[in-house]
């Protein structure tokens, strides 16, 4: 069952991304900004400040939770800051404090995690330096992992994305996965 469920998603990951690189020009309009820079650039914060606030305010996350988090401080940064701060933060930061707790919770195993690197280093989403084979890597791991919970998080996961991408494609939806 198992090998059938990742044979299905590889299938459907290998049908679908190399379909946004034919003729799309909203992600390779993404994709050749200037703004673009590599995964390990974005995921970095310098402010020790910012480290900490951010460490506080989602200590009591892990794993897809800290994901989903994430996730959702991309559209509401009041999560973290205060109203004045959440109205000059710059998109910038805000694509910085999304990955840098991303990888956070990549590093404890969140497949939804995964998926949205994976996602990000696929379509640049977050100003990040395309990278289809990275991104590939990011969005597969999590099925050779073999335990349940990986399984479920990544199908997740990845339903979200494709149905990202499709409705990109067919100009439904002008949002970009965070």
């Amino acid at each position: 069952m198992k090998i059938a469920i990742a044979l299905a998603v590889l299938l459907a990951l290998l049908v679908t991304v190399p379909v946004a690189f034919l003729d799309h020009e909203k992600h390779m309009r993404a994709c050749t900004s200037a703004s673009l820079r590599p995964l390990e650039e974005v995921w970095t914060l310098n402010d020790q400040d910012l480290i900490e606030k951010i460490d506080y305010e989602t200590e009591d996350y892990r794993s897809d939770i800290l994901a989903y988090f994430a996730v959702i401080f991309y559209n509401d940064t009041t999560l973290i800051f205060d109203d004045y701060e959440s109205s000059v933060i710059s998109p910038e930061v805000r694509s910085k404090v999304v990955m840098y707790i991303l990888k956070r919770a990549a590093e404890q195993g969140s497949s939804v995690a995964k998926a949205e690197i994976g996602a990000s280093l696929i379509f640049c989403y977050q100003n990040v330096d395309q990278d289809v084979i990275s991104g590939l890597t990011w969005l597969l791991h999590p099925l050779i992992m073999l335990n349940r919970e990986s399984w479920i998080s990544a199908l997740y996961a990845y339903d979200k994305i494709v149905t990202e991408f499709l409705a990109s494609l067919v100009g439904l939806n002008e949002t970009k996965v965070a």
